[in-house]
């Protein structure tokens, strides 16, 4: 995920986090959705997501 300061929007960072959910249900639908999206161009938005242990 990318994340800036408000009052230097052009300097990006990059970090990993951690996520927690009510269920595994929930969780899996998010990483397909983060799967699914695409930028502008048509590429993967996310080119790193991996996922340890799914529950498909």
């Amino acid at each position: 995920m990318k994340w800036s300061r408000e009052n230097n929007p052009n300097r990006a960072d990059w970090g990993r986090h951690l996520l927690t959910f009510e269920s595994r249900w929930a969780a899996d639908e998010l990483f397909r959705g983060l799967q699914g999206l695409k930028t502008a161009a048509g590429a993967n938005r996310f080119t790193m997501l991996k996922r340890v242990n799914p529950q498909f």
